[in-house]
Formats: C-alpha cells, structure tokens, sequence
C-alpha cells in the first residue's frame, strides 16, 4: 500500500499542475532504490500520451489502454467510430484529470492481486468493444459496477481478512467511482486515506 502512495503523490502533483497521464497502468511504473524494500520508491513513467488540460473546452484524444480506461475515456472512444476524426470535443478538458484516478485503480487491484480487472478480457481481440459496452451499460445503470465488482472479488481471494484489507476495498470503490464528477481526487484520496498509504507527510513533502 505503500507504493500507491507513491503513484499517488505523484498523480497529485501531476494534477496540480494540470497534466492527465492517461496510461497509469503497472507497466509504465517504475521501482527504484537499492537493499532494504523500506528505501524502494514507485515512480510515474511513460509520459507519452499525457497532454496539458485546462477549464476550457477543447479537443480531447481519448487514448492509453483498453483494460484500464475510465468509462468517460472510453464513451469518447465510441464517438470516434461515427468520425474520421482522432480527437473528440469535450466542454472541460480538465474533467479529464480523473480519468487517471480509474486507472490507478485497475493498478492497484493488479499490485494487490496479480491481475487488473479485466486481465482475462484484455486478452481478447475484441476487448476494447467488450469493454465498452460494459462500461457504458454500466454507466447508465446506477446499481452496476463490473470493474468494481471483478476488482473486489480478486482483492477478498488474494489477501486474507484484515482492516487494511477492509480499507484496500474502500480505496479501490473509491477509485472506479462510474460518474467522474463524484471520484475523489488524487490530493482527498491520499488524505483520506494516509494511515494506509503511510502518506501522512504529503502536505510537507509538496511544500518541498
């Protein structure tokens, strides 16, 4: 768990300064330091598709990687099959943000289970419309959450009971919250839950 509080930190700071990554995924974090695993720190990688947002409308490429993408990325996604078009016009590009939120979530369900939540979908070649249709469907169904519910499944069946499994649980709900405009944020997911991150410090190390 401490890791996510790495890749936390480092989200927060990348939002603070209006940069959505959109590819936070396993394979674009970095673990570095040497000997006792108590030195060892995650960091951010892979900035290829990260792009500078604002309050305004603009263009948005709807892009990174199909298993791990919010559902607002990939509803984007379905628009870009009736145009010739790469990018899609959003009203806010900064609403974008969250979307990394998502992501991470799918993350920190494969650091914590060995497998994001749709590892066995993501190996077929007709994932990304398997996915969509799944997330739109469950967007536009209150009471339905499959990555949610896939996430929470390989958590409980990897990790024995426990509070900071418990805790585990409620930061990953948090994490795939459908409606973006209700996700919490990089900086209230690290307060919220500094005592399993171990973040208690993120306050002093920003002002650093």
């Amino acid at each position: 768990t401490n890791f996510t509080g790495h890749i936390l930190k480092g989200l927060a700071f990348l939002h603070a300064n209006n940069i959505v990554h959109r590819d936070i995924k396993c394979e674009n974090l970095l673990l570095t330091g040497m000997g006792n695993a108590e030195t060892w720190v995650v960091k951010i990688a892979d900035f290829g598709h990260s792009r500078i947002v604002d309050d305004d409308a603009g263009m948005f490429t709807p892009t990174g990687t199909v298993s791990h993408m919010a559902p607002e990325i990939m509803q984007l996604q379905s628009q870009l099959s009736v145009t010739s078009s790469s990018s899609v016009h959003v009203p806010r590009t900064s609403s974008m943000l969250l979307s990394d939120i998502w992501s991470l979530g799918c993350a920190i369900t494969e650091m914590s289970s060995r497998g994001n939540p749709h590892y066995q979908t993501a190996q077929r070649p007709d994932a990304r419309d398997i996915l969509l249709y799944r997330l739109v469907h469950d967007s536009n169904n209150n009471n339905e959450n499959y990555t949610l519910e896939n996430a929470v499944g390989q958590i409980e069946s990897s990790q024995s009971s426990s509070c900071d499994r418990d805790e585990l649980i409620n930061l990953v709900t948090d994490c795939f919250e459908m409606d973006e405009s209700k996700r919490k944020s990089a900086f209230c997911l690290l307060n919220d839950y500094e005592n399993l991150l171990g973040t208690d410090e993120f306050e002093e190390d920003m002002q650093d």
